[in-house]
């Protein structure tokens, strides 16, 4: 489960699962120095907001479905080369990122 702003999202699966949900609004780009190499370039290439949530949103998704949270190390993988899955999304104004190994069902609420 995670929330943000004015939504909750909650993700069920029959085997382990992570999810994150942020609104965009203007990031700490200090924050993408913590990122590998790969995820800060390309949050800094362009639509810095938008990258870097959807960065993060994947990021917190895996620590989470890992178990560990952020104590897991923002720059101890790279999100552009996980054997898991993520799935993200936009959602309004929120990013939504989803990990898992099986299929999953995630729900929105208000």
């Amino acid at each position: 489960i995670s929330h943000s702003g004015d939504y909750k999202v909650l993700a069920i699966a029959e085997t382990p699962v992570g999810v994150d949900i942020e609104k965009v609004r203007k990031a700490d780009l200090r924050v993408a120095n913590r990122f590998a190499q790969t995820e800060k370039d390309y949050v800094l290439e362009k639509d810095n907001n938008y990258r870097f949530f959807e960065i993060w949103t994947k990021k917190e998704a895996y620590l989470k479905y890992k178990g560990t949270g952020l104590r897991g190390g923002l720059d101890s993988f790279d999100v552009f080369s996980l054997p898991e899955g993520i799935t993200t999304f936009r959602f309004k104004e929120y990013f939504i990122s989803v990990c898992g190994i099986k299929e999953f069902k995630t729900e929105v609420i208000k």
